[in-house]
């Protein structure tokens, strides 16, 4: 693959786009006498196990991403406009026409896609944009908690094990959400309602944490109120009260309104900015380390 977005953005809209849609093609159902699949010999010009042992086969990483791009655009065409079910795409600057989903054998697709993906981590286990993928892709078969290793695997890769901030173009807030319905589906309610300070817009998140948190009853398998000292979003911690005050924990409700209230989260102070990256960089590496069953 060349370099070029122009090159293969014209190549992925043409002449591959008219070869490769009828391998992915539900079987039109019309049969031989002999069980086989009538026309598809003849419609198809690579079949679909030619082109997984083609994709067994790829090891040059510019193939690869189009490969895991092209592909993720056709499975995020059968997602049925829910945007949370979707799979990252790295290059989808080269696919601007939208793709018909209807008619796409998912199953075949999944494969695929899986198939591509074990073959980055092969060649590259620590390229953020296939990890970010790999993890969409597992949330999307319901596969939570290998998901949300992988999203935070995602984090350490494009910021230097934490120590950069994470860039746009890898984490946005929509993994944040995933991320979130990661740790509720493995009970870590109070971990996931956090999640939220991590997002660039937080505010319409705020109400569906608490929420979450009044449903739980208050029984979550974390620490609770040990993350208090994490928070530094104001507005994240008044749901949080209300939600606890709610469930009559008055106790927890005052630990983390005492963990916000020291001095260096006040607005008018100007060390407000190191303490908010120190909270936000002791998040994540909480968060790492839940993920990687790291315990001191």
């Amino acid at each position: 693959m060349c370099n070029d977005v122009a090159t293969a953005k014209r190549v992925a809209e043409s002449a591959w786009w008219q070869v490769m849609y009828q391998t992915f093609e539900e079987p039109s159902g019309k049969r031989r006498g002999n069980g086989s699949a009538a026309r598809e010999s003849t419609k198809v010009l690579l079949s679909k196990q030619q082109f997984l042992d083609f994709l067994r086969l790829v090891k040059e990483p510019r193939t690869i991403a189009f490969m895991l791009s092209f592909l993720a655009k056709l499975y995020n065409s059968t997602a049925s406009g829910e945007s949370s079910a979707n799979i990252f795409i790295e290059h989808s600057d080269y696919w601007s026409k939208p793709f018909d989903g209807s008619a796409l054998n998912v199953v075949y697709l999944s494969e695929c896609l899986e198939t591509t993906l074990n073959n980055a981590m092969r060649l590259n286990p620590i390229n953020a944009f296939w990890l970010r993928a790999y993890a969409d892709f597992k949330y999307a078969r319901g596969q939570y908690n290998d998901a949300f290793v992988l999203y935070m695997e995602t984090c350490v890769a494009c910021s230097d094990c934490l120590t950069r901030l994470l860039p746009d173009n890898v984490v946005d807030d929509m993994m944040w959400v995933k991320v979130q319905r990661c740790l509720r589906e493995g009970g870590f309610i109070t971990l996931a309602a956090i999640v939220c300070q991590l997002m660039r817009d937080p505010a319409e998140h705020y109400v569906e944490s608490a929420k979450a948190i009044v449903d739980s009853g208050g029984i979550t398998l974390d620490v609770c109120v040990a993350y208090a000292p994490l928070i530094y979003d104001l507005n994240l911690v008044e749901f949080l009260v209300d939600a606890f005050e709610r469930l009559g924990f008055s106790r927890k409700a005052e630990l983390f309104l005492k963990g916000i209230s020291v001095q260096e989260t006040n607005s008018s102070n100007s060390p407000m900015s190191h303490d908010r990256w120190r909270r936000r960089e002791n998040f994540l590496r909480v968060l790492c380390a839940h993920a990687f069953q790291i315990h001191s």
